[in-house]
C-alpha cells in the first residue's frame, strides 16, 4: 500500500485489524516472564537482573505506546509498505495530522522500542551466559551489565536515526488535502529500499536471535558437560 490508497476505505481495514492489539500485551508478558525465571545466586547478579528488566520494561512501554504491527504483519523498518494505522489517535483521523516532525520523531520512537527490547534481550543471555560459564567473575557483573547497557541504546539510537529520514509527510498523489507519514518516494529503486528492510530485519530480530541462541546453547552444554562429570 502505498499513497495510491484511498483513505476512505480505511476505517473498513481499521474494523479488520482491531484484534491485533491483544498482540501487544503478550509481548511484553512473555519477555518479563523469561527474565524473572532466571535464578539470582546473589545480591549482585539480582542487581544486574533488576536493572536489566527495568530497561525491557522500557523498551516494551515504547513498543506499546508507539505500536508494534503494521496492517497486520510483523513490523519491518517501513512498517508493511510504509503506511502505519495502529494508534488510535491515527486511526481516527485516517490521515497524519501532526507535521513533518512529528511523523520522524514517531516512526523513530518505534523502531527505537524494537530495537531497544531486542538488544536488551542479548544482555540478558550474555549475562546468563558469563554467570554459568565464568561464575569466578560475579563481582564484575554489575559493571558488565552497565556496558553492556549502555552498548545496547547506543546502538539502537544509530539502528533508529534511519527511520527519521526515510519516513516523511506527504500529500495523496488524488487527494492533495489528505497528508500521510510514509516512505513513498524516498528510494530511488526496489534494490535500495529491499536493503534497507534487510538491515532493519537482521539487527533487529535475526541477529539477536543467533545472539540468544548461541549464550543460551552454550549454556545447556555447560551444563550438561558438568552433569556428566558429576555422574
Amino acid at each position: 500500500m502505498g499513497l495510491s490508497r484511498n483513505p476512505d476505505n480505511h476505517n473498513n481495514d481499521s474494523i479488520k485489524k482491531t484484534d491485533l492489539f491483544r498482540v501487544l500485551d503478550s509481548s511484553a508478558t512473555d519477555k518479563w516472564a523469561t527474565v524473572n525465571r532466571t535464578p539470582a545466586n546473589s545480591a549482585t547478579i539480582k542487581s544486574a537482573t533488576d536493572t536489566q528488566k527495568n530497561n525491557l520494561t522500557i523498551a516494551d512501554l515504547l513498543i506499546q505506546s508507539t505500536g508494534q504491527l503494521g496492517d497486520g504483519q510483523l513490523i519491518t523498518c517501513q512498517l508493511g509498505d510504509g503506511q502505519v494505522y495502529d494508534q488510535v489517535g491515527w486511526r481516527i483521523t485516517v490521515q497524519w495530522l501532526a507535521g513533518n516532525f512529528a511523523c520522524k520523531a514517531f516512526l523513530f520512537l518505534r523502531a527505537f522500542g524494537l530495537y531497544l527490547s531486542s538488544n536488551v534481550l542479548i544482555c540478558v543471555s550474555l549475562d546468563r551466559y558469563f554467570a554459568v560459564l565464568h561464575p569466578l567473575k560475579v563481582n564484575d557483573a554489575r559493571r558488565r551489565g552497565k556496558i553492556m547497557l549502555a552498548f545496547a541504546w547506543s546502538m539502537s539510537l544509530i539502528y533508529s536515526i534511519p527511520q527519521s529520514v526515510v519516513f516523511h509527510l506527504s500529500p495523496h498523489p488524488n487527494y492533495p488535502a489528505f497528508f500521510q507519514c510514509v516512505t513513498f518516494g524516498f528510494f530511488v529503486s526496489r534494490n535500495h529500499e529491499i536493503a534497507y528492510n534487510l538491515f532493519c530485519v537482521l539487527a533487529m530480530y535475526f541477529i539477536p536471535l543467533m545472539v540468544i541462541v548461541g549464550a543460551y546453547s552454550a549454556i545447556m552444554w555447560e551444563i550438561s558437560s558438568k552433569s556428566k562429570e558429576s555422574a
